[in-house]
């Protein structure tokens, strides 16, 4: 009996990783779908409807918890700049802001921060593009920490290396 339950968790847990993948297929397919139709009424001019639909995407992100990505951001602003949408835009980089502070990644979390700058901005939101801004040095300063630690640990590596050839040479 025991050796029949062992192969019977693996089949489920790859029957469940299955579906897993083919849902966050969906989701992305579901994202881009979305993407592309609010490009394509923004570019006819049908603003109104634009409004509608960022809405709906707005809800589809914070339902399946994804994070707003700059482009998005651009875009969905762009919407509410034409629909003259104070209160909405104002919400949107509010909730885009708190993605920027929970993402782990700093490079994702720079580049998302950079455009709420702009936004906030353009918006006249001055307290925001200043707490942003400094979000933005943090994020930046982490990045080259980053980027510092990579290269001394290279540097450290082709030294050891060259070390090792001398001491293969000397003796």
């Amino acid at each position: 009996m025991r050796r029949f339950i062992r192969p019977f968790i693996y089949v489920m847990l790859f029957w469940g990783a299955g579906g897993l993948s083919a849902q966050s297929t969906a989701v992305q397919d579901t994202l881009s779908n979305r993407i592309a139709l609010l490009v394509q009424l923004t570019q006819s001019g049908s603003y109104e409807q634009a409004q509608v639909e960022a809405e709906a995407f707005r809800a589809f992100l914070k339902q399946h918890q994804i994070p707003i990505t700059p482009r998005s951001l651009t875009l969905l602003s762009s919407i509410y700049r034409a629909n003259q949408d104070d209160r909405s835009a104002t919400r949107l980089l509010a909730d885009a802001e708190l993605s920027a502070r929970k993402d782990p990644n700093p490079v994702n979390k720079a580049a998302l921060l950079k455009v709420i700058v702009e936004e906030c901005r353009k918006w006249d939101l001055p307290d925001q593009a200043l707490t942003c801004q400094q979000l933005l040095a943090v994020a930046q300063d982490s990045i080259a920490a980053r980027e510092r630690r990579r290269s001394t640990s290279d540097m450290r590596r082709q030294l050891d290396s060259l070390t090792a050839l001398r001491r293969l040479d000397v003796g």
